[in-house]
């Protein structure tokens, strides 16, 4: 019988060979992982400030965002600080964030309004961003620094 095909050996080695070539070639994604990681967080935080002031100015009730740091998580509460959870979030260790001239608890008034305008500094490895909350408008913004 003349059969014709590869023995186990071969294809091993071939199968070595490509497996490395490939290590080689494809860049590292783990810078890609954390931008994507900073740019999710952004984008949540975003949506849950406007949530809140959404919240305020459909049931004309005062909400508060409350930050703890030292945990990692806010929370946004309706009516004040003891008020009723609406939601809580964390986020991950590696992000560090500062007070700049914002100073907690921040209040959404059943008008949009934030109760006092001030940047909260965010840092995530060698990226930073300052999250700007606006007087008047209410609406916040995240700004590469």
């Amino acid at each position: 019988m003349n059969e014709r095909g590869f023995t186990l050996i071969e294809m091993l080695i071939v199968l070595f060979v490509v497996t490395s070539i490939m290590s080689f070639t494809v860049p590292p994604f783990q810078h890609v992982l954390a931008e994507r990681q900073l740019q999710y967080f952004l984008e949540q935080f975003r949506n849950d400030m406007l949530y809140a002031q959404q919240y305020a100015m459909s049931r004309k009730k005062t909400v508060a965002i409350i930050f703890y740091f030292d945990t990692c998580r806010y929370q946004v509460k309706e009516g004040g600080t003891f008020g009723r959870e609406l939601l809580a979030r964390s986020f991950p260790s590696p992000f560090q964030f500062q007070m700049a001239t914002l100073s907690p608890p921040l209040y959404y008034y059943p008008n949009g309004n934030v109760n006092k305008a001030g940047t909260l500094l965010v840092a995530y490895g060698h990226k930073k961003y300052k999250i700007v909350f606006q007087l008047g408008k209410g609406r916040v913004y995240a700004q590469k620094l």
